[in-house]
């Protein structure tokens, strides 16, 4: 029985009048939510040169609302990101220059969360303010009372014997028709409540002890580098990085950041490792020498006389009254079963050109004490790949293996080849 009332309706196919030129052009979007449905419309406000004012109806939609139940803050949102993804799309399609999109809701609630600063969301409300605040201004969105919103019609429904060609929804609310001075005044937005149920509750954490999570974070980028120097390298660019971010805070003048380390750099990181390791391996040993006691007979380090030096354990040793460099006479403390240990040692026989256990040794002791150093530098060793893949072919065979030759002064025992070979590894 409605359905013959559609033919009064009659809609102009452009959105302004003939001869009406226009010197600004504005978007409005109207959107509301019930029970029932939600949606939106969006109105063309069109101004002359003479301050006549015409308005039209762009576009609008409605959708019923979701199966599931759904709370009317959340459906007044859905609305919101209804109108900002229509505004997009006409901003983008309409041929106005210098056009201009104004957002009106009748929810105080939707205002709340897209004026939000301090409060977080749940995940629902959470995203869709994200979307309206990324594609509209805040201060862009207004507030109208139910009774003038337009959008009103969309989720509430309307009937044909209702609806004639000047209605609020093919021209606007009446205020659009007017100057600014008689749009609806904005009051201040009341900042939203903990007990809105769509703020996340704040939950207290006491936190009794950090230093495990810590612990671990540490460990595995200590055991991420298979080199000492990569793993120092590493380290120096945290400490770089720590340092820039101190003074950030501090507001401190920034030193500027060299593209390449310093050796002073390399050797803090150096430093920052060895202390993290004694601090774990041997934290009853650096308490009681901090304490001015000595260090327990149970210890594994007590036969070495320990002291602190610069915060780390060392030897104290023989040497001491020796004009000897100070890493040589106080030599720093490693545990045997380490990883930074392991890539010690890996390192000085990577230096020495894959040297035997002694000469590693040596080499090792200059600067460290590694406890059970004899067994852990042949452990390592043993492991080497490259010595594993050459063991059973030595370079140079016995002298009962090679062919006889006679001496003489024009042939030499030795081609130029194999001295030229020798000569270039000795050097090297």
């Amino acid at each position: 029985m409605f359905i013959p009332l559609l033919e009064t309706i009659v809609i102009p196919r452009c959105y302004k009048p003939s001869g009406f030129n226009h010197v600004s052009a504005e978007l409005h979007h109207f959107c509301d939510a019930s029970q029932s449905g939600y949606g939106q419309c969006s109105c063309v406000r069109l101004v002359n040169a003479d301050g006549q004012v015409h308005c039209s109806l762009v576009i609008g939609k409605s959708r019923v609302t979701p199966a599931k139940s759904v709370t009317i803050p959340r459906l007044e949102l859905t609305a919101a990101t209804v109108s900002v993804r229509i505004s997009r799309m006409l901003e983008r399609e309409m041929q106005y220059e210098n056009l201009t999109s104004t957002y009106w809701t009748d929810s105080k609630a939707v205002l709340g969360y897209i004026n939000n600063e301090a409060r977080r969301f749940h995940t629902y409300v959470a995203n869709r303010v994200q979307l309206i605040r990324d594609s509209s201004d805040t201060a862009a969105w207004n507030y109208i009372e139910s009774e003038t919103n337009p959008a009103d019609d969309a989720s509430r429904g309307l009937d044909c014997s209702s609806v004639v060609s000047q209605h609020r929804w093919f021209d606007g609310p009446s205020f659009l028709w007017k100057s600014r001075d008689h749009w609806p005044s904005q009051s201040a937005l009341e900042p939203l409540s903990q007990c809105d149920p769509e703020v996340k509750k704040r939950v207290t954490v006491c936190v009794i002890h950090t230093v495990a999570s810590v612990s671990k974070t540490v460990d595995k980028l200590l055991s991420y580098r298979s080199s000492w120097y990569k793993l120092k390298r590493n380290v120096a660019w945290i400490l770089v990085v720590i340092k820039q971010l101190y003074q950030i805070v501090k507001r401190l003048q920034l030193g500027d950041m060299n593209e390449k380390l310093t050796v002073d750099e390399l050797l803090a990181a150096e430093v920052a490792i060895l202390r993290y390791i004694q601090r774990h391996e041997f934290r009853d040993e650096l308490v009681a020498l901090r304490a001015q006691r000595n260090v327990s007979k149970s210890s594994s380090i007590y036969r070495l006389s320990p002291v602190l030096t610069d915060e780390l354990l060392c030897i104290e040793g023989r040497l001491r009254n020796f004009d000897l460099p100070a890493t040589i006479k106080h030599q720093i403390i490693l545990p045997k079963k380490h990883h930074v240990t392991t890539l010690i040692i890996q390192h000085y026989h990577q230096q020495s050109c894959r040297a035997g256990k002694e000469f590693v040794l040596s080499l090792v002791r200059e600067k460290y004490r590694i406890i059970c150093r004899r067994q852990t530098v042949r452990r390592v060793l043993k492991q080497c790949v490259t010595c594993q893949r050459c063991h059973g072919q030595p370079v140079v065979q016995k002298m009962a293996d090679l062919p006889r030759q006679r001496v003489t002064a024009d042939k030499p025992p030795f081609s130029s080849t194999g001295v030229d070979f020798f000569g270039t590894f000795l050097v090297s």
